[in-house]
């Protein structure tokens, strides 16, 4: 169960295994939904040629951004072979309508999300 106060069918989710190099979202594109990582772990880079600016372990929501944006803005990439459980957009979009609190625990990570990857000036 992705969250415990939720609970959200199987069928409304789809289970990936993908290898180390698999990308889940490139900078720019259309976005496909949201991630739930199992297992594994993914790189995350930005659009200009920093290069890896981060690395998130399982378990962690992968792409909360994609409620309020139709395209990522990082490209994301598994280091290793992962597990994850794959939230369509549409599906997402609908059981936001229905269960409003979603939305906002969604919206909630986003923040915290982009918290941690905004550059840090001192």
């Amino acid at each position: 169960m992705l969250l415990p106060w939720l609970p959200i069918p199987r069928t409304e989710t789809q289970r990936l295994f993908c290898a180390a190099g698999h990308c889940l979202f490139r900078a720019g594109r259309p976005a496909r939904g949201v991630y739930w990582l199992e297992r594994g772990s993914v790189g995350i880079w930005s659009r200009n040629p920093t290069g890896l600016f981060q690395v998130i372990s399982a378990p962690a929501w992968l792409g909360t951004e994609h409620l309020v944006a139709s395209r990522s803005r990082y490209t994301v990439q598994a280091l290793q072979p992962c597990v994850l459980v794959l939230l369509s957009r549409s599906r997402l979009e609908r059981i936001a309508r229905e269960y409003p609190p979603l939305r906002f625990w969604l919206l909630r990570g986003f923040s915290q999300e982009t918290m941690h990857v905004l550059p840090h000036y001192e």
